[in-house]
């Protein structure tokens, strides 16, 4: 998490997706994912954008912040078997737009929630953060599990 990543972020973004190994961008870590496919795949540096939309992603301990639509035929919505599920958000920015990464979920108001990358054993970033709902959240659970059994 946090507003800033360094060299070394990217390093372990480009080794996995070099060497096919499972990673879970989460919050920062999916911007990271974002904007590497952007700056590899169209020469644009930084594809994050500032929130400005009508849901306040910036609500720090609210257990459910908004709806996040998981799209079909994606890797998301086959680990999670459901079209909409509740999220928490904590984020000032957001990724938007990408070139060949898959947008796995949207949120109510049109942020990219969760991308992945095609033909990899599992690369995914997620928007909001799981790790703070495994505890009441069951759809948490089965991305956890999903990626541990990716190890």
């Amino acid at each position: 998490g946090g507003t800033k990543w360094y060299g070394h972020d990217e390093y372990i973004v480009k080794y996995a997706y070099d060497n096919d190994k499972p990673l879970l961008g989460i919050c920062l870590g999916m911007q990271i994912l974002g904007v590497m496919d952007n700056r590899l795949n169209s020469g644009e540096f930084d594809m994050t954008v500032r929130n400005n939309t009508v849901i306040n992603h910036q609500q720090r301990d609210v257990t459910f912040v908004h709806d996040v639509q998981i799209i079909e035929n994606t890797l998301l919505h086959e680990i999670l078997k459901s079209d909409t599920i509740k999220v928490n958000s904590r984020h000032n920015y957001h990724v938007g737009g990408v070139v060949n990464l898959n947008i796995d979920a949207v949120s109510e108001d049109g942020l990219i929630e969760a991308v992945s990358i095609p033909n990899k054993k599992f690369i995914m970033g997620v928007q909001w953060h799981p790790e703070d709902m495994i505890d009441y959240d069951e759809n948490s659970k089965k991305i956890f599990d999903y990626f541990v059994s990716k190890l």
